[in-house]
């Protein structure tokens, strides 16, 4: 019988594998957690969704203050959009979640929570800063590329999606190429 020194080992960090790993552990399974960015939360937190949403929902506040009257409310002068006000709002809504997706909450739950870059060895064993780590079984939780399979069988590049989203916000600039 073959010697393993994690029951499940996932790859990812994102809300996938944050899902996959907090319920393994719960049920007591010795649980490895690999991400290779150098904190939890994947794509979604920290580039897509909370910063899209938390864009999204101030965007939405501000046609409302522009709004008042249409409510029978007293109207507001609105000034400039601060964008840079907008950003750190947007980086203190990531923060909050961040300490819900942290390697500690994890920790506490069972997991165990390493960084860095995987290689599979073979099927049961991950090469992982310089160590050999084996489970009987690994999930792969990895986010979505941004490239674009080309729509003919004729055109032999694939095109790059520009990533026009929070890291653009982070430094408040337009986005490249609009």
């Amino acid at each position: 019988m073959a010697n393993f020194d994690y029951d499940i080992g996932i790859l990812g960090g994102g809300a996938a594998g944050l899902t996959v790993a907090s319920g393994a552990a719960r049920l007591g399974a010795k649980t490895l957690l690999i991400e290779k960015e150098k904190s939890l939360g994947g794509d979604c937190l920290h580039f897509g969704c909370v910063p899209s949403k938390t864009l999204i929902q101030t965007a939405q506040v501000y046609h409302l203050m522009k709004s008042a009257g249409k409510f029978g409310l007293p109207a507001v002068e609105t000034g400039p959009v601060d964008f840079q006000a907008i950003a750190a709002r947007i980086r203190s809504v990531i923060q909050v979640i961040q300490k819900h997706d942290s390697e500690e909450r994890f920790c506490s739950l069972g997991a165990k929570v390493e960084f860095g870059e995987p290689a599979f060895e073979d099927e049961h064993t991950v090469r992982l800063n310089g160590r050999r780590i084996s489970p009987p079984s690994s999930r792969l939780s990895r986010a979505a590329s941004n490239s674009v399979k080309p729509r003919s069988r004729r055109a032999s590049t694939r095109r790059r999606v520009r990533p026009c989203s929070w890291t653009i916000w982070q430094s408040a600039s337009p986005c490249p190429g609009s």
